[in-house]
C-alpha cells in the first residue's frame, strides 16, 4: 500500500530539537503567570467592569453576589489552564516519538477549544453583564452535552452530579437575562448573546489570531480525534524491508507539526496575552510578546 497524498520532508528530531526550547520556555511563562498572577481571584485592573455586575439584583430583589464577574474570569482561568496542558503534552509527545506525531493532533484541537472560549469571555469592549451571560451559555451548552452523554449511558444527570440544563435555565432567569428566542419559537441565546458551537467558535478564534486558513485545519486535525480512516492511511509510508516484505512506516509531514505547534502557541498566548491586557499584567504580557519572535523564527523551514 502506497500513500498517495503529496508530503513536505518529513518530521526529523533536528525539527524537534530546533522547536523544543522555545515552545517550552512559553509554556513555562504563561503556566508561572496564570499560576501567580492571576489566581484565584483574577484581581482586575478592570474593576468597573466587575463592579456593574455586583449591582444588579436577582428576581426576588438580592445581590447577584460578590463580583459575579470574578466567576467568569475563574472559568477563564481553567480554560487557559487547560489549553496548556494540552499544549505540554504536545511537547512532550514530540520528544518522546519525533518521527510519528499523529496522536499530538487530538490535543492541539482541544488546546484550540479551550482557547476559543476563553478568547471570547475574554473579548475587550463588552459590559460586564455580557461577559457573565457568555459564561452561562457555555454552562448551558456543558450541561447539554453532559445530558446527552448520560442519557446515552442510560444514567440521569442531578444536580449535586453537575448542572442541568434547567439549572441553567433558572440561573439565567433568577438573574433576570432574558432567553431570546427565534422567529419559529425556538431558543437562540440571551441577551443578545449567541451560543457559538465547537467548529464557529474555534473558527473565529484562528481567524482573529491569524490562523488560515481557519477551518481547515481544525477539520484536518478532527480526522485523528473522530479515528478517521483517511488521516490513519495519511500517516503511514510504505516501505521495504531487506527481505522485500511491505512494511508500513510512521510519517508525519514536517510542515503539519510547524503548523500544530503553531496553533498550541497562539492557543496558550493570544487569550493569555488578551487576559493580561484586559486584568493590566503589562509585564507578562511584554515578556510573552518578547518570546513569541523565538519561536516563530525555529519555525521557519
Amino acid at each position: 500500500m502506497t500513500n498517495s497524498v503529496p508530503t513536505s520532508a518529513s518530521l526529523t528530531p533536528a525539527h524537534v530539537q530546533r522547536w523544543e526550547a522555545p515552545f517550552g520556555d512559553l509554556l513555562n511563562i504563561v503556566s508561572r503567570r496564570v499560576a501567580g498572577n492571576m489566581n484565584p481571584a483574577w484581581k482586575s485592573d478592570a474593576a468597573n467592569e466587575i463592579a456593574q455586575t455586583a449591582t444588579l439584583l436577582r428576581s426576588d430583589g438580592t445581590s447577584w453576589g460578590v463580583n459575579p464577574a470574578s466567576t467568569t474570569l475563574t472559568v477563564a482561568e481553567m480554560l487557559l489552564r487547560a489549553a496548556l496542558e494540552h499544549a505540554d503534552a504536545v511537547r512532550v509527545l514530540l520528544l518522546l516519538r519525533p518521527r510519528s506525531a499523529m496522536s499530538i493532533e487530538a490535543l492541539v484541537r482541544n488546546a484550540l477549544e479551550a482557547a476559543s472560549q476563553a478568547w471570547w469571555l475574554l473579548e475587550r469592549g463588552i459590559a460586564g453583564r455580557s461577559r457573565v451571560v457568555r459564561r452561562l451559555l457555555l454552562e448551558r451548552a456543558s450541561a447539554s452535552a453532559l445530558e446527552d452523554s448520560a442519557a446515552k449511558m442510560g444514567y440521569t444527570v442531578s444536580s449535586d452530579y453537575g448542572k442541568t440544563v434547567a439549572d441553567t435555565e433558572k440561573e439565567r432567569a433568577g438573574l433576570k437575562i432574558q432567553d431570546d428566542f427565534g422567529p419559529k419559537g425556538g431558543w437562540v441565546g440571551a441577551d443578545g448573546q449567541r451560543p457559538l458551537g465547537y467548529t464557529a467558535r474555534t473558527a473565529l478564534f484562528m481567524e482573529q489570531t491569524g490562523q488560515a486558513p481557519s477551518k481547515g485545519p481544525y477539520a484536518f486535525v478532527s480526522g485523528t480525534a473522530h479515528a478517521e480512516l483517511w488521516r490513519i492511511l495519511y500517516s503511514y509510508t510504505s516501505d521495504k524491508t531487506p527481505d522485500g516484505a511491505d512494511l508500513l512506516v510512521p510519517h508525519t509531514s514536517a510542515d503539519f507539526v510547524r503548523f500544530a505547534i503553531s496553533a498550541c502557541v497562539d492557543a496558550v498566548a493570544q487569550p493569555a496575552i488578551r487576559a493580561f491586557q484586559w486584568l493590566g499584567h503589562g509585564a507578562a504580557l511584554a515578556e510573552i510578546s518578547h518570546l513569541r519572535g523565538p519561536i516563530i523564527a525555529a519555525m521557519k523551514p
